[in-house]
């Protein structure tokens, strides 16, 4: 059995950093904890058939060639007795990248439906990428985007993890 021991590393390039294939480079994070009170932390409010963004996180990856493992959570609330529909996407700066499209076809009030997105994108840059999270609502009434409930048990993240490549 052989050890390799080493004090530094340094890859072809130069460059000090070197990272394994799938290991993840960093990490980028922004998350709203739920909120007491009915509806007090909802990120978006809408009755609008256009999309609006409601999350946005940002990452300057270090290697041209990673990927970004984008995740995304959120709850959606439609407070009416009625049907309501809407969608949800992911954005890199402005190019679409990833969608959900949900209903909440219950004739009953305060139904809520977990959304979760997750994607891996290829952005091959060095410089800084924004995602964002947008939402809309597509028939019936008003949906709340990110919304936390009256305990307080519901949040809203978006994660963004670099994998080398």
């Amino acid at each position: 059995m052989s050890t390799l021991r080493v004090n530094n590393m340094t890859n072809v390039g130069g460059t000090a950093s070197t990272y394994a294939p799938g290991h993840i480079v960093q990490v980028v994070q922004w998350r709203r904890p739920a909120t007491e009170g009915s509806g007090q932390g909802t990120l978006l409010v809408t009755n609008s058939s256009s999309f609006s963004t409601f999350m946005s996180a940002s990452i300057v990856p270090k290697f041209s060639t990673s990927k970004i493992l984008v995740n995304v959570s959120f709850y959606v609330y439609n407070g009416s007795t009625t049907a309501s529909s809407g969608e949800s996407r992911i954005l890199r700066d402005a190019t679409y990248i990833d969608g959900l499209t949900y209903s909440s076809s219950y004739n009953l009030g305060n139904t809520f439906i977990g959304s979760h997105m997750s994607v891996l994108d290829s952005p091959n840059t060095t410089s800084q990428i924004t995602y964002n999270v947008q939402g809309m609502k597509s028939s019936g009434n008003t949906l709340q985007f990110g919304y936390a409930d009256s305990g307080g048990t519901e949040h809203a993240s978006i994660t963004l993890m670099e994998v080398a490549v």
